[in-house]
């Protein structure tokens, strides 16, 4: 599943496709994580590199309990700056389905994103990261994370818990 960020558009980038071919090195990818969690300490859901009027960033999707709503946040993946300011919105009825079950096992999460992107690079030495999603599976929390390597893409799952 590639990322959503609910606002209607395919998520195509700059290239003019949504299939996936952007990615980071876990280095980047991972610190571009950092910065979005220090941003605003809200738990992460989903994160993805892109391309952005030519600049490669991290769009992280993010979950607000307190007010009830979704919060993307994007990151230059080369400085490690937030770009813009972070968007904010309610879910609609089949946003909240997407994202219920992740939202879900938040709660339950003991291992972090970054340390999920570096297991799975373990034993995928020189694959880059295109994106990590949390997802619910017999209850427990799941990261899956999408590689790309030189012989193509490869999806890893790491237990969060």
């Amino acid at each position: 599943s590639s990322f959503d960020d609910d606002d209607g558009s395919d998520d195509a980038d700059e290239d003019g496709d949504s299939n996936g071919d952007d990615s980071a090195t876990a280095a980047t990818f991972n610190s571009a994580l950092d910065a979005i969690v220090a941003s605003n300490s809200l738990p992460l859901l989903e994160a993805e590199s892109d391309f952005e009027s030519g600049i490669s960033v991290v769009k992280g999707l993010q979950w607000n309990a307190a007010d009830d709503k979704l919060v993307e946040v994007v990151v230059n993946a080369t400085t490690g700056t937030i770009v813009g300011t972070p968007r904010s919105w309610t879910p609609t009825a089949g946003q909240r389905d997407k994202y219920e079950d992740s939202i879900s096992v938040i709660g339950s999460i003991q291992l972090s994103a970054t340390a999920a992107v570096s297991q799975a690079l373990v034993n995928n030495q020189g694959a880059t990261v295109h994106a990590i999603e949390l997802e619910e599976e017999n209850g427990s929390p799941q990261w899956q994370i999408e590689l790309l390597t030189a012989t193509g893409e490869l999806e890893v799952r790491i237990w969060a818990d």
